[in-house]
């Protein structure tokens, strides 16, 4: 076994109980390595679990079968991860926290001053750098602030957060808090997230930074678990009011790149991206587009990284219309309240569109199938509506509302569909160690006399 700053390298899988909580805790480093490595060795993981990863290993990054010994080991995997997570290690992640902090018209002054450059922050720990916009969620933040800046201490230049100073037009009741505060606390150990938050309160750029911090509104969280030899595409997973499937469109001139070799889904939602949804990806290609490097990978005795997805709950606190605090973050929903899980036999159901559903991902695939048989789709949609209207139950309403119980009749058939292939996880476990972390987060971002009436 060898271990390097973002790759466990293993030489045989029988090994990998022992590489779990290196694994765990580089991804994870709010999680103390000891935490997580007394977790993973009060349990075991069968041998039926590691022989199914190593099958699972054995298809490639790029070659997912369907095969019925195939998805007999994903299903043996997913089972496994999901009801007994402690062994594997499978901690919750904070993967994302987007703050919005309210500032006087000074101290948003000062910070501007400030935060310009490092010549501003001569004689303190603080370091800064400008910060470009890149993604579709930087732009439309930046249309709203002035400044935008990567933040961190002296030395750790891993370690940062992103900071958005002043907004354009200036504030008025309408607008949001002109400071903005982002970070994924994962990279962060508990010391280093005390320290520079310490750091920033010590500048005095801000009259009361505590107090402002405590009472900053919540605007994204995103909570995540990781699954491991579980491929992306084989993932299926549901939310029970969920009307809305996605999946992330491939890259431009791919099909030019990957010539005629299959490309199989790398991200797909349940739910309207614009508000709270799930989200699943694939990790390990994601760290290599993005060039990741806080992010650890385990490969196996061929050099080749396992499958690594993540499955996330994205919380738009904001868009929900919800007000919380970051003084009130222990208190959030359950990250897997409202998801279920369902074993990848269920790809028998699409029948010779299974393998297309590889690229678009299962609930997809199988809303379009029930799109086109319920005469939903573009094409049919106003001829069946139009069918519907002679109807007595129908005559009385609009065309919108009978969209929508066409829609909702399609989704609770198709729902009960899969219903057979659903899977049970330990949903208390991981909700009490979701409370732990963000528990953990509050403690290391916040002294204590800010957060002790949180529960």
């Amino acid at each position: 076994m060898r271990i390097s700053y973002n790759t466990i390298d293993i030489n045989d899988f029988s090994t990998i109980n022992k590489v779990l909580a290196e694994f765990r805790s580089k991804n994870n480093f709010i999680h103390p390595y000891d935490n997580v490595n007394s977790q993973v060795i009060a349990c075991n993981i069968s041998n039926t679990d590691i022989k199914a990863l190593e099958e699972s290993h054995k298809q490639g990054m790029d070659a997912v079968s369907l095969k019925d010994k195939h998805l007999h080991y994903y299903h043996t995997l997913l089972t496994s991860q999901l009801s007994n997570p402690q062994a594997w290690g499978m901690f919750p992640i904070v993967d994302s926290l987007n703050l919005t902090l309210a500032a006087t018209e000074e101290e948003v002054n000062r910070a501007i001053t400030f935060f310009s450059n490092n010549d501003g922050t001569q004689g303190t720990q603080i370091r800064v750098k400008y910060a470009e916009d890149k993604g579709k969620r930087d732009r439309r933040v930046k249309s709203r602030y002035l400044k935008k800046r990567h933040v961190w201490l002296e030395g750790e230049p891993n370690k940062r957060i992103y900071l958005w100073i002043g907004l354009v037009g200036g504030q008025t009741d309408c607008t949001p808090r002109p400071i903005r505060i982002s970070l994924n606390p994962s990279v962060f150990t508990g010391n280093s997230l005390r320290k520079l938050f310490c750091a920033i309160n010590d500048t005095n750029v801000f009259e009361n930074f505590w107090e402002s911090l405590a009472d900053a509104n919540i605007t994204r969280v995103d909570l995540a678990a990781d699954l491991i030899g579980v491929p992306t595409p084989i993932l299926i997973f549901n939310s029970p009011r969920c009307m809305h499937y996605d999946y992330a469109k491939k890259r431009e001139h791919s099909a030019q790149e990957h010539g005629t070799k299959k490309e199989y889904l790398q991200t797909q939602y349940a739910g309207k991206i614009s508000t709270s949804h799930f989200k699943a990806y694939d990790k390990v290609k994601k760290k290599e587009e993005k060039n990741q490097k806080h992010v650890c990978t385990i490969n196996g005795p061929d050099s080749q990284p396992l499958y690594y997805t993540r499955i996330e709950r994205v919380l738009k606190l904001q868009s929900n219309g919800s007000n919380r605090k970051l003084k009130d973050l222990v208190g959030l929903p359950h990250m897997f309240k409202e998801v279920q899980f369902y074993s990848p036999a269920a790809f028998k159901e699409l029948g010779e569109c299974q393998y297309d559903a590889l690229e678009t991902g299962f609930l997809f695939s199988l809303f379009k199938s029930y799109e086109q048989t319920h005469g939903l789709n573009a094409e049919l949609l106003e001829q069946t509506i139009k069918q519907k209207k002679t109807l007595p139950e129908y005559t009385n309403l609009s065309e919108k509302q009978i969209l929508r119980k066409l829609k909702k009749s399609m989704f609770t058939e198709m729902h009960a569909q899969i219903e057979r292939y659903k899977l049970t996880f330990a949903s208390a476990w991981f909700e009490e160690r979701q409370k732990i972390i963000l528990r953990n987060i509050l403690k290391f971002m916040l002294p204590k006399k800010y957060r002790e009436n949180t529960s």
